[in-house]
């Protein structure tokens, strides 16, 4: 018998501001304002879990900071 799926859940990060202070030694990137993830857990654990690491989870992959950022689950 196949194990159950684990449970996927989308989540849409928009009203992204990104730290892109390069202090004149880089140009500055163009950064997206709006990201789109799916996670694995329930509805209940991806929202705690984007609410604590919203913004790490997107400085991690696209190398900057995050001044401020919205979410919603779709």
């Amino acid at each position: 018998m196949a194990s159950p799926k684990p449970k996927q859940v989308t989540v849409e990060f928009f009203d992204i501001e990104w730290d892109v202070d390069t202090d004149g030694e880089q140009e500055a990137p163009t950064l997206p304002s709006q990201v789109t993830r799916t996670f694995a857990g329930s509805r209940k654990e991806v929202k705690k879990m984007v609410e604590d690491r919203g913004a790490d989870i997107l400085s991690d992959e696209f190398g900057w900071c995050i001044h401020s950022l919205e979410h919603r689950i779709v």
